[in-house]
């Protein structure tokens, strides 16, 4: 992610990880501004203010009320109008339920109603969530997929275009100001 926010000519990126080897990695193969410490420390020393905040593969490595917690330290870091995007194994797939339980360290799946329930708690003015998008060029292949995808929701009541999802995407908006 960070390399095609840089080939997109983004220039102000920050990143934080705790893991020594990958924040190295980030420092010296994208030249990137690298935070080598626990989020909750990061959030708690810093006082920067962003427009835009992703979390990929990180919300589901924590409690639900660690969770609670790192979103508000989320939403307060943000500018008016700040955007923030996440991704998670997906609770309504059981694609996605298999990456929740494929890592040891993964604590939580999310679902749309999950991740609105959450938003709306912290106070994001404005909730979207997608499937993590299908890369296929094979348009036979996409197509079979999406009446599969269709018959298994409605035989398991479960939502159609989350079901061959294994992660999920949400986004929160801080304001609906224009």
């Amino acid at each position: 992610m960070i390399y095609a926010l840089k080939k997109f000519g983004f220039q102000h990126i920050d990143a934080i990880d705790i893991i020594p080897e990958c924040c190295n990695f980030v420092k010296e193969r994208l030249g990137v501004n690298v935070s080598c410490m626990d989020v909750f420390q990061f959030f708690n020393q810093n006082d920067k203010k962003y427009d835009v905040i992703v979390a990929f593969d990180v919300l589901e490595h924590f409690s639900k009320n660690e969770i609670v917690l790192l979103m508000t330290s989320i939403f307060e870091s943000l500018n008016n109008k700040g955007v923030f995007i996440m991704r998670s194994p997906n609770a309504g797939s059981p694609i996605g339920l298999y990456i929740r339980y494929s890592g040891f360290t993964h604590e939580i799946a999310f679902t749309s109603l999950s991740i609105n329930e959450l938003f709306r708690v912290i106070g994001f003015k404005r909730i979207y969530c997608v499937p993590e998008p299908e890369l296929s060029s094979n348009i036979i292949k996409v197509l079979i997929k999406r009446m599969v995808r269709k018959f298994v929701g409605r035989l398991l009541s479960l939502d159609s275009n989350f079901i061959n999802s294994a992660n999920i995407i949400g986004i929160g908006i801080k304001s609906d100001e224009e």
